[in-house]
């Protein structure tokens, strides 16, 4: 399938990347020629665990490949995924005039079926904002020519970009036709053979549910920030008693660990001959500490250590 991926930017790098990696024909847009020239020389602009890798490989198969010209990329791609920023405004609201920038760019250059894809994280209505400014767009040039809009957010992590990609836990489209849903099935395919990760919806509920994923993360975090607060006040734990077992056995470990190293620089320091071992131990009387002289070993006895110890705090992805 051959697709267009208009911004080369965080969201659109990856996910031109990944396309491309299905088997696609993808070529990505971006009008910074330096960018361009950057991406097209090999390296990328920013850094990404395996995108870099990932970026050659596909380069070198010829499966990705990046212009500045407008023209070109609306004629190559069947599909047309927009993934550029949406920066604030003044008061706070995402700035669109990119992403109907785009739509309006396709629907100058446009002469046959396009499939609009909406990637960048844009405010509840704007599919229907774009399918107005590109309906606008061919009624000026006086061509009659059939489109589609769909919604597909993205929800990937810094760091973690390629893989949330290649293995999602969900993939929201939200659109209205079936030819549209059709294409996009065919496109997540890959990922789709064994789990159908697909969740169908309209273009403004797919929307809406990107700024949900995104303002629960935002809750998850602030309200554990503000429970580990709370427990440093109130002298209490926010784990389970088997991390309880845990943190005292490191505790008392450091403990350990730093009475034994006091004591032993004691030793060298000391002006006195240094304490006769016999039978290859101590005597009693200048031992270092020890598991069994601390007290730390009946602590061990008691207490079995988790095989895996979570954190207080919770990790979310949208």
């Amino acid at each position: 399938m051959n697709i267009t991926v208009i911004g080369a930017g965080y969201v659109g790098l990856v996910s031109g990347a990944c396309l491309a990696d299905f088997g696609n024909d993808v070529l990505c847009l971006d009008l910074d020629s330096d960018k361009v020239d950057t991406l097209n020389r090999g390296a990328i602009p920013i850094y990404e665990p395996g995108l870099e890798q990932l970026v050659a490989r596909n380069a070198d198969a010829g499966r990705l490949r990046f212009t500045t010209d407008v023209a070109e990329s609306v004629k190559h791609g069947s599909v047309q995924f927009i993934a550029v920023g949406t920066p604030s405004d003044d008061d706070g609201s995402a700035d669109v005039r990119y992403v109907l920038d785009a739509a309006r760019n396709i629907a100058k250059h446009m002469d046959d079926y396009k499939l609009i894809v909406d990637k960048s994280t844009v405010p509840v209505g704007t599919a229907e904002r774009v399918e107005a400014v590109m309906q606008e767009e061919l009624q000026r040039r006086g061509k009659r020519v059939r489109f589609s809009v769909v919604s597909n957010p993205e929800f990937l992590k810094e760091g973690a970009a390629v893989e949330d990609f290649m293995r999602p836990d969900r993939i929201v489209v939200g659109g209205a036709e079936d030819k549209a849903i059709t294409i996009m099935r065919q496109l997540y395919a890959p990922i789709n053979r064994v789990h159908d990760r697909m969740i169908v919806m309209d273009t403004r509920s797919a929307e809406l549910t990107k700024y949900a994923a995104n303002a629960m993360l935002a809750t998850r975090i602030s309200f554990m920030n503000e429970m580990r607060v709370a427990s440093i006040a109130l002298a209490a734990y926010l784990v389970s008693s088997a991390e309880r077992v845990s943190m005292t056995i490191i505790r008392s470990w450091t403990r350990l660990i730093g009475a034994y190293s006091c004591r032993m620089m004691a030793i060298a320091l000391s002006s006195a001959p240094p304490t006769t071992i016999r039978s290859g131990r101590m005597k009693s009387s200048t031992a270092a500490p020890s598991v069994r002289n601390s007290g730390l070993d009946t602590t061990l006895k008691r207490a079995r250590l988790p095989r895996r110890c979570s954190s207080s705090c919770i990790t979310a992805s949208t």
